[in-house]
This record gives structure tokens, sequence and C-alpha cells, in this order.
């Protein structure tokens, strides 16, 4: 039986993803104040490529469908993977 407890591919882990692409587009023109990061997030947010959407979606699908096929069990093949 799938649990959702073993699964480590929840939409957090797309918002790290993000997160993570955000930070390091946001600080490059080192923001002064909280408006200049706020606008430098909402512009980034706007900014990020359609298809690049598209890949970490079918990304994260491929690996839940992995999961699933190996009944929720740990992936470290997949996941660990660079």
């Amino acid at each position: 039986m799938f649990h959702g407890r073993h699964v480590r591919l929840t939409s957090p882990h797309v918002i790290t993803f993000y997160g993570g692409y955000l930070k390091s587009r946001v600080f490059i023109s080192k923001p002064r104040t909280i408006a200049e990061l706020r606008q430098n997030i909402k512009e980034e947010i706007a900014a990020i490529p359609e298809q690049m959407t598209h890949r970490v979606t079918e990304n994260l699908g491929v690996r839940l469908e992995q999961c699933l096929r190996n009944g929720g069990r740990h992936l470290s093949e997949l996941l660990f993977k660079n």
C-alpha cells in the first residue's frame, strides 16, 4: 500500500526548487530594502520560463509514478541523482 508519509516528493519539494532558483536570481542586484527585495521577487517569478515550469511538473510526475511503482518506498537512486 502507498503511504504518504514515505513520499518525499510533495509540493514543498517543488517550492524548494523554485525557492532556490529564485534566491539565486533575486539577490543578483543586491537589493537594499524590503521593497526592492519584494519587487525583485515579483519580477523573477514573472520571468520564470514556461518551459521550466513544464519540466519541473513533468519531473515531479515521473518521480511520483516511480514512487507508486516502488510501493511508496525510498527512491535513493532517483532522489540523489545529480
